[in-house]
């Protein structure tokens, strides 16, 4: 294949969108290969090009493959995410899981628990989303300087899930004006409370560190193309 007809092939796949580390690398490899060993070697790039769009199903068939794509490289990341989630109910790690247990039980002594939960969410909701932003920057830049088609990748998006979950539960906080449940009821019901937030809280910790383990893993995924 000619330098030529590998520019025209990255302009095609700038044109449908794939600018995202995994799916370029899936979608180049598919439309190379199958130029490589069309039955016909008369047919130029652009000619086969179009075959390849009339063979996913034109400009709406496209648009439907890469979509599907996303979801399933989302689907893919969030299992590595769970996988390095339950590790952490796992010795060694359990004794991690343990030590954040015992520490928000402790704030919560001080605390009123709205305001344990609250912070934990800000905390960590906070981080995820200061050094996600830091992380795609730099992850763009990199790719600019070498000079690389694409910008961005699918695991920097479908692992910033502790900054999506994290502004989900604030508002729902404020939606349901959790604050004043918790201040009415603490006095009958304020053991159940404190579980709650030891629970919760944890939950989102340990959630929040296997995300940013699996976040900060080499790990790069290819998802057959369908």
């Amino acid at each position: 294949m000619t330098a030529k007809e590998e520019k025209i092939i990255s302009v095609f796949m700038k044109d449908h969108r794939l600018l995202f580390e995994e799916l370029y690398a899936e979608f180049y490899d598919h439309i190379a290969s199958s130029y490589e060993a069309r039955a016909d070697k008369s047919q130029d790039i652009n000619a086969h090009l179009k075959q390849v769009l009339k063979d996913f199903g034109g400009e709406d068939g496209m648009k439907k493959i890469v979509w599907e794509r996303h979801k399933a490289y989302a689907r893919a990341y969030r299992k590595i995410v769970f996988s390095h989630f339950k590790t952490y109910f796992r010795w060694p790690l359990l004794m991690t899981t343990l030590l954040i247990s015992i520490l928000i039980f402790q704030l919560t002594q001080v605390f009123q628990p709205y305001w344990v939960i609250f912070y934990t969410l800000i905390a960590t909701t906070g981080y995820s989303f200061f050094f996600g932003v830091r992380d795609m920057i730099v992850y763009r830049r990199s790719c600019k300087a070498l000079k690389l088609p694409y910008k961005s990748s699918l695991k920097n998006e479908a692992i910033g899930y502790p900054f999506v979950l994290g502004s989900f539960f604030l508002n729902s906080y404020n939606v349901l004006n959790v604050r004043t449940l918790v201040t009415n009821h603490f006095d009958t019901h304020g053991q159940l409370i404190i579980a709650v937030t030891v629970v919760l809280s944890t939950l989102y910790m340990v959630y929040f560190l296997a995300a940013e383990k699996a976040y900060k893993s080499e790990h790069k995924l290819k998802v057959e193309l369908i």
